[in-house]
Protein backbone atom coordinates (compact mmCIF):
# COMPACT_ATOMS: atom_id res chain seq x y z
CA UNK A 1 0.00 0.00 0.00
CA UNK A 2 2.90 2.28 1.10
CA UNK A 3 4.48 1.65 -2.43
CA UNK A 4 1.75 2.22 -4.22
CA UNK A 5 0.68 6.17 -2.81
CA UNK A 6 4.39 6.41 -3.01
CA UNK A 7 3.86 5.66 -6.61
CA UNK A 8 1.27 7.86 -7.46
CA UNK A 9 2.82 10.83 -5.47
CA UNK A 10 5.39 10.69 -7.42
CA UNK A 11 3.46 10.16 -10.73
CA UNK A 12 1.30 13.43 -10.05
CA UNK A 13 4.37 15.35 -9.22
CA UNK A 14 5.55 14.63 -12.43
CA UNK A 15 2.59 15.21 -14.62
CA UNK A 16 2.12 18.58 -12.99
CA UNK A 17 5.42 20.08 -12.98
CA UNK A 18 6.03 23.31 -14.96
CA UNK A 19 8.67 23.86 -17.32
CA UNK A 20 9.84 27.24 -16.50
CA UNK A 21 13.27 29.12 -17.10
CA UNK A 22 16.21 27.59 -15.19
CA UNK A 23 14.31 24.33 -15.27
CA UNK A 24 10.89 22.81 -13.25
CA UNK A 25 9.06 24.06 -10.68
CA UNK A 26 5.31 23.36 -9.45
CA UNK A 27 2.39 25.88 -8.55
CA UNK A 28 1.22 26.06 -4.78
CA UNK A 29 -0.58 27.51 -2.89
CA UNK A 30 -2.82 29.74 -5.63
CA UNK A 31 1.04 31.22 -5.63
CA UNK A 32 0.79 32.40 -9.13
CA UNK A 33 4.61 30.94 -9.90
CA UNK A 34 7.07 28.25 -8.95
CA UNK A 35 8.20 28.63 -5.40
CA UNK A 36 11.40 28.31 -3.63
CA UNK A 37 11.96 26.41 -0.23
CA UNK A 38 10.96 23.10 1.19
CA UNK A 39 7.78 23.59 2.55
CA UNK A 40 5.86 24.55 -0.49
CA UNK A 41 8.68 25.04 -3.55
CA UNK A 42 11.50 23.41 -4.99
CA UNK A 43 13.64 22.32 -2.52
CA UNK A 44 11.30 20.59 -0.63
CA UNK A 45 9.49 18.55 -4.02
CA UNK A 46 12.79 17.90 -5.73
CA UNK A 47 14.24 16.69 -2.33
CA UNK A 48 10.90 14.07 -2.22
CA UNK A 49 11.14 12.93 -5.74
CA UNK A 50 15.07 12.72 -5.33
CA UNK A 51 14.33 10.31 -2.20
CA UNK A 52 11.80 8.31 -4.14
CA UNK A 53 13.91 8.16 -7.30
CA UNK A 54 16.83 6.72 -5.43
CA UNK A 55 14.41 3.67 -3.83
CA UNK A 56 12.77 2.62 -7.10
CA UNK A 57 14.99 3.72 -9.66
CA UNK A 58 12.35 5.98 -11.33
CA UNK A 59 14.28 7.81 -14.20
CA UNK A 60 10.81 10.77 -14.32
CA UNK A 61 11.00 11.14 -10.86
CA UNK A 62 14.88 11.85 -10.78
CA UNK A 63 14.66 13.88 -14.13
CA UNK A 64 11.88 16.14 -12.53
CA UNK A 65 13.35 16.78 -8.80
CA UNK A 66 17.22 17.02 -10.31
CA UNK A 67 15.22 20.11 -12.47
CA UNK A 68 13.55 21.35 -9.53
CA UNK A 69 17.00 21.72 -7.43
CA UNK A 70 18.50 23.50 -11.09
CA UNK A 71 15.29 25.97 -10.57
CA UNK A 72 15.94 27.20 -7.45
CA UNK A 73 19.63 27.34 -7.88
CA UNK A 74 18.80 29.79 -10.63
CA UNK A 75 16.88 32.07 -8.86
CA UNK A 76 19.68 32.02 -5.47
CA UNK A 77 21.14 35.79 -5.26
CA UNK A 78 23.96 37.05 -4.25
CA UNK A 79 22.92 40.27 -2.82
CA UNK A 80 20.83 38.55 -0.09
CA UNK A 81 23.18 36.04 0.22
CA UNK A 82 19.35 33.52 -0.36
CA UNK A 83 16.51 32.35 -2.14
CA UNK A 84 13.59 34.77 -2.67
CA UNK A 85 10.30 33.97 -0.86
CA UNK A 86 8.05 34.67 -4.24
CA UNK A 87 4.66 33.85 -2.54
CA UNK A 88 5.02 38.28 -2.42
CA UNK A 89 5.67 39.28 -5.82
CA UNK A 90 3.83 39.44 -8.93
CA UNK A 91 6.68 38.77 -11.35
CA UNK A 92 10.43 37.64 -10.94
CA UNK A 93 11.88 40.28 -14.11
CA UNK A 94 14.36 41.27 -11.10
CA UNK A 95 16.09 37.70 -10.81
CA UNK A 96 18.56 38.35 -12.98
CA UNK A 97 19.46 41.85 -11.93
CA UNK A 98 22.89 42.82 -10.86
CA UNK A 99 21.76 45.96 -9.15
CA UNK A 100 20.45 45.39 -5.51
CA UNK A 101 16.40 45.21 -5.52
CA UNK A 102 13.97 45.08 -2.60
CA UNK A 103 13.18 41.56 -2.40
CA UNK A 104 11.04 39.53 -0.16
CA UNK A 105 13.05 36.62 1.55
CA UNK A 106 13.52 34.99 5.01
CA UNK A 107 15.49 32.21 6.77
CA UNK A 108 13.49 29.50 7.64
CA UNK A 109 12.68 25.55 7.23
CA UNK A 110 9.56 26.72 5.12
CA UNK A 111 11.52 29.34 2.97
CA UNK A 112 14.70 30.46 2.76
CA UNK A 113 18.67 29.12 3.24
CA UNK A 114 17.80 26.65 6.27
CA UNK A 115 15.12 24.41 4.26
CA UNK A 116 16.88 24.72 0.92
CA UNK A 117 20.11 24.28 2.38
CA UNK A 118 18.34 21.00 4.47
CA UNK A 119 17.12 19.19 1.61
CA UNK A 120 20.58 19.33 -0.27
CA UNK A 121 21.91 18.04 3.20
CA UNK A 122 19.52 15.17 2.91
CA UNK A 123 19.92 14.57 -0.50
CA UNK A 124 20.85 10.08 -1.20
CA UNK A 125 24.68 10.13 -1.42
CA UNK A 126 24.10 9.04 -5.10
CA UNK A 127 22.45 12.64 -6.26
CA UNK A 128 25.09 15.04 -4.15
CA UNK A 129 27.04 17.01 -7.06
CA UNK A 130 29.24 20.07 -7.04
CA UNK A 131 26.00 21.91 -7.62
CA UNK A 132 24.02 20.74 -4.77
CA UNK A 133 27.49 21.15 -2.31
CA UNK A 134 27.28 24.66 -3.17
CA UNK A 135 23.92 25.12 -2.50
CA UNK A 136 24.64 23.68 0.76
CA UNK A 137 27.40 25.80 1.37
CA UNK A 138 25.34 28.99 0.76
CA UNK A 139 22.78 27.88 2.58
CA UNK A 140 24.84 27.23 6.28
CA UNK A 141 26.45 30.52 5.50
CA UNK A 142 23.34 32.35 5.47
CA UNK A 143 21.61 30.64 7.97
CA UNK A 144 24.90 31.07 10.63
CA UNK A 145 24.34 34.89 10.11
CA UNK A 146 20.79 35.24 9.24
CA UNK A 147 18.84 32.45 10.45
CA UNK A 148 17.66 33.97 14.15
CA UNK A 149 14.17 34.27 14.87
CA UNK A 150 13.69 35.25 18.58
CA UNK A 151 10.87 32.09 18.35
CA UNK A 152 11.79 28.66 18.96
CA UNK A 153 9.31 26.76 16.37
CA UNK A 154 10.72 24.38 13.49
CA UNK A 155 8.63 25.72 10.95
CA UNK A 156 10.13 29.03 10.85
CA UNK A 157 11.91 29.48 14.19
CA UNK A 158 15.67 28.64 15.41
CA UNK A 159 15.27 25.28 16.35
CA UNK A 160 13.92 24.42 13.00
CA UNK A 161 16.82 26.36 11.28
CA UNK A 162 19.09 24.75 13.85
CA UNK A 163 18.08 20.88 12.20
CA UNK A 164 19.82 22.38 9.11
CA UNK A 165 23.29 21.70 10.75
CA UNK A 166 22.29 18.81 12.66
CA UNK A 167 21.60 17.15 9.23
CA UNK A 168 24.27 18.99 7.32
CA UNK A 169 27.04 17.67 10.15
CA UNK A 170 26.18 14.38 9.42
CA UNK A 171 26.42 14.42 5.73
CA UNK A 172 29.95 15.47 6.84
CA UNK A 173 29.59 19.21 6.04
CA UNK A 174 32.46 21.42 7.28
CA UNK A 175 32.33 23.83 10.24
CA UNK A 176 28.62 22.70 10.49
CA UNK A 177 28.88 20.80 13.78
CA UNK A 178 30.38 23.71 15.02
CA UNK A 179 28.16 26.23 13.99
CA UNK A 180 25.47 23.99 15.28
CA UNK A 181 26.89 23.78 18.71
CA UNK A 182 27.41 27.28 18.94
CA UNK A 183 24.15 28.38 17.63
CA UNK A 184 22.52 25.77 19.98
CA UNK A 185 24.31 27.63 23.48
CA UNK A 186 22.69 30.70 21.96
CA UNK A 187 19.34 29.10 21.39
CA UNK A 188 18.80 27.50 24.87
CA UNK A 189 20.61 30.50 26.58
CA UNK A 190 17.67 32.38 25.53
CA UNK A 191 15.23 29.98 25.73
CA UNK A 192 16.36 29.48 29.66
CA UNK A 193 15.87 33.54 29.90
CA UNK A 194 12.09 33.72 28.39
CA UNK A 195 10.78 30.38 28.23
CA UNK A 196 9.93 28.82 24.97
CA UNK A 197 7.90 31.23 22.68
CA UNK A 198 5.93 29.39 20.28
CA UNK A 199 5.84 30.39 16.27
CA UNK A 200 2.75 32.57 16.23
CA UNK A 201 1.88 35.93 16.09
CA UNK A 202 2.68 37.48 19.40
CA UNK A 203 4.13 34.25 20.51
CA UNK A 204 0.53 33.41 21.86
CA UNK A 205 1.53 29.36 23.42
CA UNK A 206 0.12 26.98 21.03
CA UNK A 207 0.57 22.87 21.45
CA UNK A 208 1.00 22.59 17.71
CA UNK A 209 4.09 20.81 16.03
CA UNK A 210 5.28 23.26 13.66
CA UNK A 211 4.59 26.45 15.31
CA UNK A 212 3.90 25.04 18.37
CA UNK A 213 5.35 23.63 21.84
CA UNK A 214 5.16 20.28 20.74
CA UNK A 215 7.77 20.98 18.18
CA UNK A 216 9.80 22.88 20.19
CA UNK A 217 9.91 20.23 22.70
CA UNK A 218 10.80 17.89 20.01
CA UNK A 219 13.69 20.45 18.41
CA UNK A 220 15.09 20.02 21.85
CA UNK A 221 15.34 16.23 21.73
CA UNK A 222 16.91 16.55 18.39
CA UNK A 223 19.54 18.75 19.75
CA UNK A 224 20.09 16.36 22.94
CA UNK A 225 19.77 12.73 20.74
CA UNK A 226 20.09 13.71 16.77
CA UNK A 227 20.55 9.77 16.95
CA UNK A 228 17.73 8.45 18.21
CA UNK A 229 15.46 10.79 17.35
CA UNK A 230 14.36 10.82 13.88
CA UNK A 231 13.92 14.31 12.27
CA UNK A 232 10.40 15.54 11.86
CA UNK A 233 11.09 18.00 8.90
CA UNK A 234 12.25 15.43 6.77
CA UNK A 235 9.32 13.45 7.66
CA UNK A 236 11.86 10.12 9.14
CA UNK A 237 11.08 7.74 10.91
CA UNK A 238 14.48 6.85 12.04
CA UNK A 239 17.67 8.71 12.83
Amino acid sequence: MAARLAAACAARLVDTAVQVEGGTGWYTMDSGRPLTGFSHGAAGIGWALLRYAARTGDAAARAAGRAALAYERSLFRPDLDNWPDLRQLPDRPWARRSEPVEVPHMHAWCHGAPGTGLARAALPAGERDADTAADLTRALRSTAVFGHFGNHSICHGDLGNLELFTVAARAGAPDAAGHRDTLAAAVLGHLDRVGPRCGTPSSVPTPGLMTGLSGIGHGLLRLAAPDRIAPVLLLAVRP
